[in-house]
């Protein structure tokens, strides 16, 4: 497997996953068939890769007696992510040799062998087997032939070639994949472009931007929005502040550029100030409410303004000859 500086194996699919949290992640589960999960991979609670996980671990006994998507569950698991580093490479670990291994052996199985591929292609595997597991191989196969035609030579293809070609029948298939979490197409089908910018962005010698987390991925912090994400959301509120007059540090209105840095954050810091909320550049559930209150009065406002009846015209003065002048004689 050939190497670059900078990167290591899953960074990709860390990013898209869970973002600047990472390991301390836990998803709110809502409209996800996987419901809750947790960590830099996501292992999804009601899929069992969370428990398969668990099972194997030294980390075991400290969730003995606790169950998922509870309070104290979730409250151990943010206190090993914060407090031991090694948490963290464990789930790198269990997910390197039950989900990353076993899928580069199905491929090469079945007459795709990528192992000497280089960077993109290795995390192209490890994000597919890590969101998709035992149908990587089907998604490889399905993506070549529907680009390249039933008789394609792998030897031929560049490893860009590859990943475009795997990311665009995710694209195009998100709802038949994901048939059961119909509310999260839109996002996956974002995840699916970013991550393949990515991707290709390391075919060019180019590391995907750590730190952040992709737009279309699931939203994985119970719906917050903070500086390093970027994405189809971020891009919503750039708008909704841009709409409501509010500026960045330079003075100008916000660009909905969908990338969350510091004159997004702070035009939010303006926005929570002038309407006294904690001031922390996060969009949070109260910072949300008040945008959509906020946008509700502002539209309200250009209505009333629109529908108003103009005022009437000052009557004009009467003719002479007009019974109503003064001076008429009639």
């Amino acid at each position: 497997m050939a190497t670059m500086d900078g990167w290591h194996l899953g960074m990709t699919s860390a990013r898209h996953e869970s973002g600047p949290r990472g390991v301390e992640t836990i998803s709110t589960g809502k409209g996800d068939h996987g419901g809750v999960s947790y960590g830099a991979y996501q292992l999804s609670s009601k899929s069992g890769t969370l428990r398969e996980y668990l099972d194997q671990s030294r980390y075991e006994k400290e969730f003995v007696g606790l169950s998922p998507a509870t309070d104290a569950f979730n409250d151990k698991w943010k206190e090993l992510a914060r407090t031991d580093p090694a948490f963290g490479q464990d789930q790198h670990d269990f997910i390197k040799s039950t989900h990353y291994y076993k899928q580069v052996s199905a491929l090469k199985a079945g007459g795709l062998d990528l192992s000497d591929r280089g960077p993109a292609v290795q995390d192209a595997i490890w994000s597919t087997s890590v969101q998709y597991r035992d149908l990587t191989p089907s998604l490889f196969r399905n993506g070549l032939e529907e680009k390249f035609g039933e008789h394609y030579k792998i030897a031929d293809l560049s490893d860009k070639q590859i990943v475009e070609a795997l990311q665009d029948y995710k694209y195009s298939r998100t709802e038949t994949l994901f048939k059961s979490s119909p509310a999260q197409w839109d996002s996956l089908r974002n995840r699916a472009f970013e991550e393949k910018k990515d991707l290709v962005g390391l075919t060019e010698g180019r590391l995907p931007i750590q730190g952040s987390r992709s737009h279309g991925a699931p939203s994985a912090n119970d719906g917050k929005l903070e500086q390093g994400e970027r994405g189809e959301s971020v891009k919503h509120l750039q708008s909704q502040l841009a709409q409501l007059g509010v500026v960045g540090r330079d003075g100008k209105p916000l660009h909905a550029d969908g990338d969350f840095g510091a004159n997004t954050k702070y035009a939010v810091e303006q926005f929570q100030r002038e309407h006294g909320l904690h001031v922390d550049g996060v969009v949070g559930r109260q910072t949300q409410a008040a945008l959509g209150q906020a946008l509700s009065q502002h539209t309200a406002k250009q209505t009333e303004q629109t529908v108003a009846p103009a005022a009437p015209a000052p009557s004009a003065s009467p003719l002479l000859s007009d019974p109503r002048h003064p001076d008429n004689a009639m």
